[in-house]
C-alpha cells in the first residue's frame, strides 16, 4: 500500500513542479506539505463521536429506567470546529 502511496505521490508532484516540498511524508498537503492534524478529526469523525454519544445516553437512560418513549427526535447534530 505504501508503494501505492508513493507512485500516486509522484503523480501529484509532477504538476507541482518546483513549488513541491518533498520530506519524505505519506499523506501531504498538494504542494507536499505537512497536514495540519487538527484538519485530520473533526470533519471525518465527528460523526462517530454523536453516535457513540446517543448511544451512551440511551444506554445509561435504560439503565436508569427512563420513561422516555424515544418519540422525540435527537438533537440536532452541529459543525465542530
Amino acid at each position: 500500500m505504501l508503494k501505492e502511496r508513493k507512485e500516486q505521490l509522484d503523480k501529484e508532484r509532477e504538476p507541482t513542479g518546483r513549488a513541491w516540498r518533498g520530506n519524505g511524508l505519506v499523506f501531504t498537503t498538494p504542494t507536499g506539505g505537512p497536514l495540519d492534524p487538527a484538519n485530520l478529526t473533526v470533519g471525518v469523525y465527528a460523526h462517530v463521536r454523536l453516535r457513540l454519544q446517543c448511544r451512551a445516553i440511551d444506554t445509561l437512560g435504560k439503565a436508569l429506567g427512563s420513561t422516555d418513549d424515544g418519540s422525540e427526535d435527537p438533537p440536532a447534530a452541529s459543525v465542530v470546529r
